[in-house]
């Protein structure tokens, strides 16, 4: 059966189809406007150009002339886009591959020299423009399959020369690029894209990042240096020596990380090995810091603490030394993956367990470094997790670490006002004068802690805290309560056990020196003859010849 009214019906069909195409036309049109490259004006072609750019897997010459076909190239929805990444598409295990861009170009205005700003690309790449090559970082090695030369973190600077750049018409940009590592290839970071803009505009903005990157660097072996002279004041505290180390190691990799080494023209081998032993590095000092600050400030470390640094410790060293000696990226790249990153979880959680005890320990000095701590790791989670092409904004390690050097300063002058007036914020009273008795209470705690705990451990600065009062309040406080000095106190509780070992068991006198709770046989043996006049196997042989 026809239709009541065939004339009208297709009428209306051919005018909603018009509709459709005007509609469609229009909003494609307004998508493919031309771009503007002006003064002060760089356009970030490769994310303010969405669906508009196309992939390739086929490597052929011809990818980079105007007039080859695009029929069988696929469609990039945006940028970034890794196409060895099974989670973007058009995906591909292809070793080179071709991007490609069709745009026109505004008419208007005074002609300027244009230029481009590629990347980071991973990893080499040749540019061209309009059937032109006008660039290339590393190089690409089409019978190997990968680069015999790397560029995979470089920002590319390339100038377009005035006579290729077709104002008021259709230009080409067709960027060739080969992949190095198994997981990664093209524009695969955050910042990866492509911006075209007059020379001066695109060149000055990319050399005030580096400003801004030297800036950052700078403020950071300040700090560094600060406390490394800190250190020097104050020989005891190894906590504030790592911590100047970090400061170090983490300044060396923000520098190695950056465009530096390109504009030195500097070993691009050396400065990834710099960058990625200068990373290893700064975690395991951090977690020193921690571990000796907190052990210097805390009456007892425990021996798990120390087990657990020492074990953390051998692991980082083990996995620094391919970095070190090794040229392959890949087996680097694996190693990141499989044994480094998940090494630095566990030490970043030791530091945070250690921070967190001495804060739930009534350490109101050690709650700022908590957060800052926290806030660091947080940071450095994020430049994992964006190097991994999982998160899509930048990387902020260097302003977690900032964020921690303040909360470093912050515990300090907590510290230092605790100590200056004790916990409770009140004044004690003159060592001179009698004792009240609640500091005799205080003082007899200490003296009881001792002879429960003189085997572990044990430092003044962990005693002061517990006591509510500075350290050398404390010294002068229990000589005037015991007549002998702290460390001589636990020394003699430690020979007065080392003796009635020595008197009724067969145990070797280093067993028993370490077992009192001397960490060196010399030491011991030094303190044991100032006790008691002679050598331990002197005063062993001595008794039990008596006895």
């Amino acid at each position: 059966m026809k239709a009541p009214w065939p004339n009208a019906t297709t009428s209306t069909m051919k005018s909603l189809l018009t509709t459709v195409f005007l509609l469609t036309a229009s909003l494609y049109g307004h998508a493919a406007g031309p771009v503007d490259p002006g003064p002060g004006t760089p356009v970030d072609i490769g994310k303010k150009l969405p669906g508009r750019w196309l992939y390739t897997a086929i490597d052929d010459p011809r990818n980079a002339l105007p007039e080859t076909g695009t029929a069988k190239w696929h469609t990039v929805p945006g940028f970034p886009h890794d196409w060895r990444n099974p989670s973007h598409r058009p995906y591909s295990t292809a070793h080179t591959a071709w991007y490609r861009l069709d745009f026109m170009m505004s008419g208007d205005g005074v002609p300027r020299r244009l230029a481009l700003r590629l990347g980071p690309v991973n990893d080499a790449d040749e540019t061209w423009f309009n059937g032109k090559l006008i660039g290339s970082s590393g190089v690409i090695d089409s019978a190997a399959g990968h680069p015999v030369v790397h560029a995979w973190d470089r920002v590319r600077l390339y100038d377009i020369p005035e006579e290729l750049a077709r104002r008021g018409g259709r230009n080409t940009l067709a960027i060739r690029v080969q992949g190095y590592f198994p997981s990664e290839a093209g524009f695969r970071e955050p910042a990866s894209t492509v911006v075209i803009g007059t020379v001066e505009d695109v060149r000055n903005a990319f050399f005030r990042e580096q400003l801004f990157t030297l800036f950052v660097t700078v403020i950071i072996l300040g700090a560094a240096a600060f406390f490394l002279i800190g250190f020097f004041r104050d020989r005891g505290n190894l906590g504030i020596l790592f911590l100047g180390l970090c400061g170090v190691t983490m300044s060396m990799h923000h520098l190695a990380t950056t465009q530096i080494k390109y504009v030195l023209n500097g070993d691009f081998v050396l400065f990834k090995r710099m960058e990625y032993a200068a990373i290893i590095a700064t975690v395991y000092l951090f977690m020193n810091f921690v571990y000796f600050h907190f052990k210097r400030r805390r009456a007892r470390a425990g021996r798990r603490q120390t087990l657990v640094a020492m074990a953390l410790n051998i692991a980082g060293a083990a996995t620094l030394v391919p970095f070190l000696f090794s040229n392959d990226f890949i087996l680097w790249d694996r190693l990141m993956k499989y044994a480094v990153e998940p090494l630095w979880a566990v030490s970043v959680l030791f530091s945070l367990w250690i921070i967190g005890e001495s804060a739930r320990e009534n350490h109101r000095a050690a709650r700022p470094l908590l957060a800052g701590a926290f806030i660091c790791a947080l940071a450095a989670v994020n430049d994992v997790l964006v190097n991994r092409a999982v998160l899509p904004w930048g990387y902020v390690s260097h302003i977690g670490f900032m964020v921690f050097i303040l909360s470093v300063q912050q515990m300090f002058s907590l510290a230092s006002s605790m100590e200056g007036s004790g916990k409770e914020g009140k004044k004690l009273p003159a060592v001179d004068a009698p004792l009240p008795p609640a500091i005799v209470d205080r003082l007899d705690a200490v003296i009881d802690f001792l002879k429960k705990n003189y085997r572990e451990d044990i430092s003044r600065e962990g005693l002061a805290n517990m006591a509510g009062m500075s350290p050398d309040y404390l010294g002068r406080l229990f000589k005037q309560r015991t007549g002998m000095k702290i460390g001589r106190y636990i020394n003699s509780l430690r020979i007065d056990d080392a003796r009635e070992k020595l008197r009724h068991s067969d145990e070797s006198v280093i067993h028993i020196a370490y077992e009192v709770g001397f960490e060196c046989l010399r030491t011991f043996n030094r303190a044991f003859h100032q006790s008691t006049g002679m050598t331990p196997s002197r005063y062993r042989e001595t008794h039990r010849r008596t006895s």
